[in-house]
């Protein structure tokens, strides 16, 4: 009967080691791609979080769970041609060596909160930079997640 306990025991615990073992292979384990554009600019990103469509000077990245939402979520990332573009930019943001200037737009929405747009705007080159634009749905502005605007950017590469 000792002998029986132990052994539950044990079994317990080596699928519980084993379990967790597992998890976190899983959350390791990211699909890393680079993807570059025609005019020169890369980007790094999560396989398993993104699927990229080319767009002009730039891509879209759209959240992989996009079919199952009401309002997906998509980044689009562009190189624009010069040194700025024109607009009010209140608020500036460091990422991953970037100075971003950038705003944030609201429109009143739906059941699923208003529509805040982040856009923004970096240095690329003297003759170039490079913009950011996400919409998301939320119901304050606090609660507005750009993460993945602010993840894509801070991976995007210039042209050489």
């Amino acid at each position: 009967m000792r002998r029986r306990y132990i052994l539950v025991l044990l079994g317990c615990a080596l699928s519980c080691a084993c379990s967790r073992l597992q998890q976190v292979r899983s959350e390791d384990k990211n699909d890393m791609r680079t993807i570059n554009h025609p005019n020169g600019m890369s980007v790094r990103y999560d396989g398993d979080k993104f699927s990229v469509r080319q767009i002009d000077n730039g891509f879209e990245f759209l959240d992989s769970n996009a079919a199952y939402v009401r309002s997906p979520s998509s980044v689009e990332v562009k190189l624009e041609p010069g040194s700025e573009p024109s607009g009010q930019w209140p608020k500036t943001k460091d990422v991953d060596g970037h100075r971003v200037h950038y705003r944030i737009e609201m429109k009143p929405g739906g059941s699923s909160g208003d529509a805040y747009t982040l856009i923004g705007w970096t240095n690329c080159s003297a003759s170039h930079y490079l913009s950011i634009r996400q919409k998301v749905e939320a119901e304050t502005a606090e609660a507005a997640d750009f993460s993945s605007a602010w993840a894509l950017l801070g991976a995007t590469t210039c042209p050489r």
